[in-house]
């Protein structure tokens, strides 16, 4: 009974803490803003700018306001960082899968096994009947898995095995099943570009870039001797009314565009640092987004456009500094968590288990103790709340247990302690007080027998 109380009472305190907390929050910061720098299809820069219970406003950077900003169409851009170099951290971020959109098709996953994580190759399955078909690595198609020379030398990131690497006609995923699409079909909402179809992949492998057909089960090379190429991206260009697509290659002096249907490279050379943000609009034009005293996270308050001509060269630079958000002030996740779990035992447990629930896989040379100090200091406040009532709830049921009950173990004061709040909460109403007598002393649980008055004659 004591479980399920304290239980419920937690659950109880925890929904009214955090909606008090939200709502004491959405009070106070009804001031506060959030502003952002994006660029238009078009390639101009706007400020949208979110505010509670405001919603989204749009402004050019002129400070003109901008009737409708659900109309504004934003571009697509992507980070020019090379990968950091970490090891994928779940199975989903070592496979990607695509499809070759034959009738019947063949569904194709890139995969990179935890054991042979810097190499990755391609296998093969029908979609219906499940039956292995085989393999594509650099030396082509094969029945036989490739080995580690045979296979993709990939540079693994943070964010997926593939990131820096992988590029496509279409975006990969979990494909739907079966997949039954006529030779020439193509799968619906998704770009057709004159100059691929959607069954071609390519992969940056050790400064040489692959082109994968899957249709064919080919595999040719597209360019080699690059050893100074860092990553892999794919940016979809229009001309003349049709979309195509071009492979966009970071290097050491600036960014390479290959056309993927004949070879055809143009060298882009500028300085780039780790936050810039390249951008391929639809219009053919090219921008970069150049972040120069952005944070280790990749925010920052001052930009740098630069608008790019056919040639490669910057026609236009614009410097754009936001002027700082305002951020709230009164209340953090911490503190939330502080004031709506108040128990030394959730706090220990969450500190404990917290790192193994991590982004992280096991690895045999990460450092646990850190993780686990790290999240010591990360939840301090937790913690010293947590202690703080834990230690309160402990010391009123020893004085209840002592004056009231007159019991001296310490089994109600650890239990109680441990759950903190709602353990006294919990406690309370399994060990209610007794009655009272007239002289404020409370009745025994077992009170004494009545003393007969008189003189007792035994028979």
């Amino acid at each position: 009974m004591f479980v399920w109380l304290t239980i419920g009472f937690a659950v109880i305190h925890n929904v009214i803490s955090f909606w008090s907390l939200s709502l004491l929050d959405f009070i106070a910061n009804r001031d506060v803003r959030h502003e952002h720098l994006q660029l238009t299809e078009e390639g101009e820069p706007v400020i949208q700018s979110w505010g509670i219970g405001r919603g989204w406003t749009s402004r050019q950077l002129d400070g003109t306001r901008l009737p409708d900003s659900t109309g504004i169409k934003i571009a697509n851009g992507f980070r020019v960082a090379a990968p950091e170099g970490h090891t994928p951290y779940s199975w989903n971020r070592r496979v990607d899968s695509f499809s070759d959109y034959l009738s019947p098709s063949t569904n194709w996953f890139l995969v990179a096994p935890t054991i042979r994580s810097s190499t990755a190759y391609f296998v093969g399955y029908e979609a219906r009947s499940r039956r292995l078909v085989g393999y594509l690595g650099i030396n082509g198609f094969s029945t036989a898995q490739p080995t580690k020379e045979q296979s993709f030398v990939i540079t693994t990131s943070f964010y997926n095995a593939f990131a820096g690497n992988l590029a496509s006609t279409i975006a990969p995923g979990n494909l739907p099943e079966p997949i039954e699409w006529g030779e020439d079909a193509a799968p619906p909402n998704t770009a057709q570009y004159a100059n691929a179809t959607p069954d071609e992949a390519w992969i940056l492998s050790q400064g040489t870039i692959y082109g994968i057909q899957l249709r064919s089960r080919k595999v040719r090379v597209l360019l080699k001797d690059r050893p100074d190429a860092l990553w892999l991206r794919q940016a979809s260009v229009s001309r003349d009314g049709r979309s195509f697509l071009s492979l966009v290659a970071r290097t050491e002096t600036g960014l390479l565009f290959i056309d993927p249907s004949t070879g055809e490279q143009e060298t882009t050379s500028i300085s780039l640092l780790p936050y810039d943000s390249f951008y391929q609009l639809t219009s053919g034009k090219r921008l970069l987004l150049q972040m120069p005293q952005a944070s280790r996270q990749g925010f920052g308050r001052q930009f740098v456009i630069s608008w790019f001509n056919e040639a490669g060269e910057v026609e236009r630079r614009q410097d754009v500094e936001l002027p700082p958000s305002t951020e709230s002030k009164i209340l953090s996740f911490p503190t939330m968590v502080a004031a709506s779990q108040p128990s030394p035992m959730t706090a220990f447990v969450a500190w404990v288990f917290g790192p193994f629930f991590s982004y992280h896989e096991p690895d045999a040379t990460r450092n646990y103790f850190g993780e686990l100090w790290h999240a010591l200091i990360e939840f301090k406040l937790w913690c010293l709340v947590s202690l703080l009532a834990g230690g309160i709830a402990g010391w009123a049921c020893r004085n209840r247990e002592r004056d009231v009950f007159g019991n001296k173990h310490w089994f109600w004061p650890i239990v109680v302690g441990l759950c903190g709040w709602f353990g006294w909460m919990g406690y309370i109403c399994v060990r209610p007080l007794p009655a009272r007598l007239s002289n404020r002393q409370w009745m025994p649980i077992q009170p004494e027998p009545v003393r007969p008055i008189g003189t007792e004659i035994f028979a």
